[in-house]
């Protein structure tokens, strides 16, 4: 049933959680102290058997935000799709129960959603930590619309625990689909589709490397899932031949990041790499005119564009030797 959001809170944080009790309450800690307040925040226990229902408890005792469902185990996929169904607001927060949000996260994004009407989905970069909350790195994804849309055509380009999305259109593609582990990716692509999306180009989460997560588990069912989902968005999308003086202004604009200069050589970077291989991709799928063009245009730009299009084709090449010398 459809909540009436008239008097609801503006947004809406949701969050899984199966036997976190190890992380949980730091990640807990860092949506209730967001900067920005007007949030309710619904947590499934999806039949934790720790003490995560516990530490749900206490905290629900101290912030009447918190919602909690508990229910018996039945998986990521229904879990999220309960608490977007039971939620009031106008935009569905994502969070996982071992990462953890940057302080003013929701305050950057709900401003952008402010100022751009068309905008659908919006996530950002990371900070990857390890289970003992050591940093490991940052990692910046290409920011606009349409270098993301050509990037979902080979990978998801959204870290689930950074996205904001409007709950109508949740609700239009008819939520998460039963496609795990790349409900996610599956569910991002489908959003996708009903308007512009956008990555913030520096970091908006801290993102938890764990050895006993699913996507270290199923790493071969989910590399032929994502593939499949690529594949869509391809025939979705359509990707054309963008021409040099475009690659050249993207990248020169990725480079004035508002944060830090590295975010943005590492973001130039991931553009020309994502294009790479949707130039290789476009010659794998009998568009080897567009193809060639497409790889000649990126190399052409410099030599960071010439080297990332050299290294995919002799990475292409050691693949392919590979496989014909078994």
């Amino acid at each position: 049933m459809v909540k009436n959001q008239a008097t609801g809170p503006l947004v809406s944080v949701i969050m899984a959680t199966y036997n976190d009790a190890l992380y949980i309450e730091r990640t807990i800690q860092s949506v209730i102290a967001q900067t920005f307040r007007d949030f309710e925040y619904i947590i499934v226990n999806d039949g934790s058997t720790d003490t995560t229902l516990d530490i749900l408890k206490k905290f629900q005792a101290l912030d009447d935000r918190i919602i909690i469902i508990d229910q018996s185990n039945q998986g990521v996929v229904a879990s999220r799709n309960a608490a977007i169904e039971r939620a009031c607001g106008a935009y569905i927060a994502v969070i996982d129960g071992d990462d953890q949000w940057l302080p003013k996260k929701l305050e950057w994004q709900i401003t952008e959603f402010k100022d751009n009407p068309k905008l659908t989905l919006i996530g950002g970069g990371i900070e990857t930590i390890n289970e003992d909350d050591i940093p490991l790195g940052f990692t910046c994804f290409v920011p606009d619309d349409s270098a993301i849309k050509y990037g979902m055509c080979i990978s998801n380009q959204f870290v689930h625990s950074s996205v904001i999305y409007r709950r109508e259109a949740a609700l239009k593609v008819g939520l998460y689909p039963d496609t795990c582990p790349v409900e996610d990716f599956d569910f991002l692509s489908r959003i996708m589709l009903l308007g512009q999306v956008k990555n913030l180009p520096y970091p908006v989460v801290r993102y938890r490397i764990n050895s006993a997560g699913i996507s270290s588990k199923t790493k071969s069912t989910q590399a032929t899932l994502g593939n499949e989902i690529s594949l869509r968005n391809w025939d979705n999308f359509a990707p054309k031949v963008i021409k040099r003086a475009e690659l050249v202004e993207s990248s020169g604009r990725y480079l004035h990041n508002p944060v830090s200069t590295g975010f943005g050589i590492e973001i130039k970077h991931a553009y020309l790499f994502l294009l790479t291989r949707v130039g290789y991709r476009m010659v794998n799928k009998g568009r080897l005119g567009d193809g060639l063009r497409l790889l000649w245009n990126i190399a052409s730009t410099g030599r960071t564009g010439l080297g990332i299009v050299i290294h995919w084709g002799r990475h292409i090449i050691n693949i392919k030797g590979g496989r014909n010398g078994r």
